[in-house]
């Protein structure tokens, strides 16, 4: 495994989100200042900041002159459902922006189970977008991550989805029993830290070491408090989009986010020497 340096200027995307401020904070730990485009001011630290990200031609000229990218700008419950502009336009502003001649790799934040011909919108919008970073001709690392889970103190929107409000109510989707390996944000952010140091070209499964059952994942998150679950049938959970849950968004709730694993798909962690952080542990 060779290790290198990491190619600076460093341009992150999507920087303000649980990921990209938690990749901020760790590369200035290692003294890099990364420029960090966000679509709002977003008041981050340790970095340059540029907001405006998709209009601004200060964040053009960042991209073009960046020896590395980590594309983290997406979102899995865009305004008005519109996958395209959060996760196509996205991608075809970096593909556009970037100089082949300068920039030397490209990370590029997934999800399990991106297609470009699934039926699912969210998981053929980022499917799509692996594509056209890949057709840059720049080393592209494609980290295709299960649900992001953060420490107790900084859950992240999909554990604090499911960790009880004052009423002590969960709503859960489906039957509670659909099978997901969430990863820890400490493990996503070392994954990419990694694919930086190591520049493979290549798509990466990564998920955490262990498998929940949503009910189970639910019960851990809450650390033994007592909740309630407001069960929403399968059969009525697609009128949420009234509410305005995307249908796709509501989609991967329902299904099981669990990597097929190899010899179908090459995982992360072994590839990058990653060890797996547990939730039952840092949950505790």
């Amino acid at each position: 495994m060779v290790m290198c340096p990491i190619p600076e200027p460093l341009v992150i995307t999507g920087a303000s989100g649980q990921v990209g401020r938690a990749l901020v904070a760790a590369l200035q730990h290692r003294g890099i200042r990364a420029q960090a485009l966000v679509r709002r001011p977003a008041g981050l630290t340790g970095c340059d900041e540029y907001s405006d990200w998709m209009a601004s031609p200060v964040a053009e000229q960042a991209l073009a002159s960046a020896a590395a990218v980590v594309h983290l700008a997406g979102n899995l419950k865009p305004a008005r459902g519109d996958y395209a502009a959060a996760n196509l336009a996205t991608s075809e502003r970096v593909a556009a922006s970037i100089s082949p001649a300068t920039c030397r790799r490209i990370v590029f934040l997934s999800f399990l189970g991106a297609d470009a011909g699934s039926a699912n919108a969210y998981l053929a919008s980022k499917g799509a977008a692996e594509a056209i970073l890949r057709s840059t001709g720049v080393t592209t690392t494609i980290l295709r991550c299960s649900h992001i889970v953060g420490p107790p103190d900084q859950p992240g929107p999909t554990a604090r989805s499911l960790i009880a409000g004052g009423g002590g109510l969960v709503m859960v989707l489906g039957s509670g029993r659909q099978r997901w390996a969430p990863v820890a944000l400490a493990d996503v952010v070392d994954a990419i830290l990694a694919a930086l140091e190591q520049g493979v070209d290549g798509s990466f499964d990564l998920q955490g070491p262990e498998v929940y059952g949503l009910n189970q994942l639910i019960a851990l998150l809450n650390r033994g408090r007592r909740v309630r679950r407001l069960q929403i049938p399968v059969w009525l959970a697609p009128l949420l989009r009234f509410a305005g849950l995307p249908k796709a968004l509501i989609e991967v709730l329902l299904a099981d986010c669990v990597s097929p694993g190899p010899p179908a798909v090459v995982m992360a962690a072994p590839a990058f020497g990653l060890q797996l952080t547990s939730l039952r542990t840092l949950w505790r």
